[in-house]
């Protein structure tokens, strides 16, 4: 793999030229991306989006799910300046418009027909798994198991604030109970 361009690739059954390891990573990624997991969420920050973020990552997420319960009705959930939960929400939640402003009023919604971060997906297997009129219990490990799995592939670190914001946009719908 040293020389990969010294190689035969194929992708399928079509002979593919690779030219460098950078050309053959980039195409990895893009299978990847394609065929194991077409409906992942396009998440561009690289803080959170791991199984396991940073101890800093960690802390701006921590933050950002305070202000998510706090300052829902707040443009940009009232986080000043750009620590870490700043960068955490605009690339989760200002990119995709789960947070926005529908009437004069702040708050969390399903995400819109057209967005670029292709958060649909994960937002309709989340009610599908929750049933539309409640019928059954679904238990907060069976959700993240299911989207950490093809097609959709999330990572652990986004997980808790998904889903934190799907409550928020169905907090007349859904019920939270620990046991």
């Amino acid at each position: 793999l040293e020389e990969p361009e010294s190689l035969q690739w194929f992708f399928g059954r079509e002979e593919r030229l690779i030219r460098d390891r950078r050309d053959l990573q980039q195409r990895l990624s893009n299978w990847t991306e394609e065929v194991c997991y077409p409906q992942a969420p396009l998440l561009k920050n690289e803080l959170i989006n791991w199984d396991h973020p940073s101890a800093s990552a960690n802390t701006g997420r921590k933050r950002l799910l305070a202000a998510m319960l706090n300052a829902a009705d707040q443009d940009g959930l009232g986080i000043e300046k750009t620590p870490a939960e700043k960068s955490l929400y605009l690339s989760l939640f200002k990119a995709s418009g789960l947070h926005r402003q529908v009437e004069d009023r702040w708050g969390f919604y399903p995400p819109a027909a057209a967005v670029l971060c292709r958060i649909g997906p994960v937002w309709r297997a989340i009610t599908q798994m929750l049933g539309g009129s409640g019928e059954r219990q679904v238990e907060l490990s069976e959700i993240y198991e299911r989207l950490r799995h093809p097609p959709y592939g999330v990572k652990l670190g986004v997980l808790p604030v998904l889903m934190t914001a799907y409550l928020l946009a169905h907090r007349r719908e859904v019920a939270l109970y620990q046991e």
